[in-house]
């Protein structure tokens, strides 16, 4: 575990963060956790600007994209949302983003975050997939990429099947128009993590 615990250090010292005033508490969603993909355009689920994250989501973020061989750079950061959104991937002027509920999570220090990191893996795969670079922001297909990207990412972490669909426990079970139910979540969820444990 060594070689992980180094290059999770490397990746929290590489990434960007923000460090801009505060962002408002707003009505809080307390039940549901939903990502998204958004623009500015469609208005943000929280006033003001996100603040810095924790430093365990900077670790998560560097860990995922150890599995892919590529350098982090996307700015993170936390907001307290007031709507039923866990986090969610965005480009704003030319940079990458991934923003998380400050509420909704509960980083632990020295802790795989399963649940925490299954989410953030779901919305690097958004960025990485190309799908903050379109406007079908609400296609079912792109959530579903993202999950089996997830599902692979936790595998070759080392989570175990249970562990990998963990943050999905949390989904809508019917879904939405931006979302497809959680039974077809989990089964992306699932095939993406039997293709980790496939692939050396």
């Amino acid at each position: 575990m060594d070689h992980i615990r180094r290059a999770l250090i490397a990746a929290a010292l590489a990434l960007p963060a923000f460090s801009l005033p505060s962002a408002s508490r707003g009505a809080r969603a307390t039940e549901g956790l939903i990502c998204t993909l958004t623009r500015p355009s469609f208005g943000m689920p929280h006033k003001g600007e996100p603040l810095a994250p924790a430093p365990e989501a900077r670790l998560a973020v560097g860990w995922i994209m150890d599995t892919v061989g590529l350098t982090p750079n996307f700015a993170l950061g936390k907001a307290n949302f007031d709507r039923k959104v866990g986090a969610y991937a965005v480009i704003i002027m030319g940079e990458r983003r991934i923003v998380y509920d400050a509420d909704l999570f509960s980083w632990v220090e020295g802790s795989p975050n399963w649940r925490e990191t299954g989410i953030m893996a779901h919305e690097v795969g958004h960025h990485l997939g190309g799908h903050t670079r379109t406007d079908n922001a609400t296609q079912h297909a792109q959530e579903l990429e993202a999950d089996r990207f997830a599902g692979f990412v936790l595998a070759k972490l080392g989570a175990t099947l249970p562990q990998a669909t963990r943050w999905a426990q949390d989904l809508s079970e019917e879904g939405a128009e931006s979302h497809p139910p959680r039974r077809q979540r989990l089964i992306a969820i699932s095939d993406g993590w039997r293709h980790g444990k496939s692939v050396r």
